[in-house]
């Protein structure tokens, strides 16, 4: 039911609604206001990861990175030291070896006896037979050192050995070419004679003693015809044991001489008042040898 006369415009609804502003044509209402602050968030949002976040989130990193570099240093310092240890060990056992490698060699105190101990050998060698004389011809009997003398350096064929003072410097590449100028050699020339056993075992024995000694240019040849029996058969029979006469060089190896000494090898100059070696009992008178060497027993 209706009242007369009142009637209520429709246009008066709007009264009660409120007003929102106008922006650029735009009515800011709630939704478009919340829409526009959601904007402005993730504006500043992503300002501060921007500005903020990331310089931070690179410094963190860069501050691991620093870390980890660090610990791998600390671990490569450890290697390193591990690496230093080891060095110094191998070098340790190498200077024990240089050592022990080193006397094996000659010296200048061993070759001073070196003519006594080579005539030790010779006169050491067994007699299988008795001596047997017939004029000029000997077989059997004890061998004899007939010859044992220094070879001057200029003679020994080595470039350069006159100036080597106490020994040649090996540059010939006599005993490979790794040992050249490394090794010095003093060489003498050694004549023996008697039989083919004893001459065996005299060059075996050489091998024993103590300096490096190396055999070279051997030559063996007959001392004599020898002696022949005629048995009741006709038979030729050889009497006693043939002799040779036996040749060869005898090389003594030596350290360098900075080595020996500590001195250089270009000032080495001989021993004041050294005295040539004297040959042997029943040797024939060798040349003034350079270097001392005692006489023969």
């Amino acid at each position: 039911m209706t009242a007369g006369g009142d009637f209520i415009p429709v246009d008066d609804f709007d009264a009660d609604q409120p007003s929102y502003p106008v922006v650029f044509g735009v009515r800011l209402t709630p939704t478009v206001n919340g829409i526009l602050l959601a904007l402005v968030g993730a504006a500043a949002a992503t300002w501060l990861l921007l500005n903020v976040v990331k310089p931070a989130w690179e410094a963190n990193q860069a501050i691991r990175q620093e870390i980890q570099t660090k610990r791998q240093q600390l671990v490569d310092q450890a290697e390193i030291q591990k690496q230093i240890q080891q060095a110094r060990q191998d070098l340790a056992e190498a200077e024990k070896l240089r050592a022990d490698v080193l006397t094996l060699f000659a010296d200048e105190e061993s070759l001073e006896t070196l003519l006594i101990d080579l005539n030790a050998r010779v006169q050491g060698a067994e007699v299988a037979s008795p001596a047997i004389e017939v004029g000029e011809v000997q077989t059997g009997g004890a061998a004899v050192l007939e010859r044992f003398s220094r070879v001057a350096p200029a003679d020994t064929g080595t470039p350069g050995a006159a100036a080597a003072g106490g020994g040649d410097v090996v540059n010939n590449g006599s005993f490979g070419s790794a040992v050249n100028g490394r090794l010095r050699q003093q060489v003498y020339d050694v004549q023996i004679n008697g039989t083919f056993g004893q001459t065996q075992s005299i060059i075996r024995n050489i091998e024993r003693l103590r300096p490096l000694l190396v055999v070279r240019d051997l030559k063996m040849q007959p001392a004599n015809n020898g002696l022949l029996l005629v048995n009741e058969r006709g038979q030729i029979q050889p009497l006693g044991d043939p002799r040779l006469q036996t040749s060869f060089r005898l090389i003594a190896l030596l350290p360098p001489e900075e080595t020996a000494t500590g001195a250089p090898a270009a000032g080495a100059t001989p021993a004041a008042g050294a005295t040539p070696a004297a040959p042997a009992a029943g040797a024939t008178p060798a040349a003034p040898a350079p270097s001392p060497a005692p006489a023969a027993p």
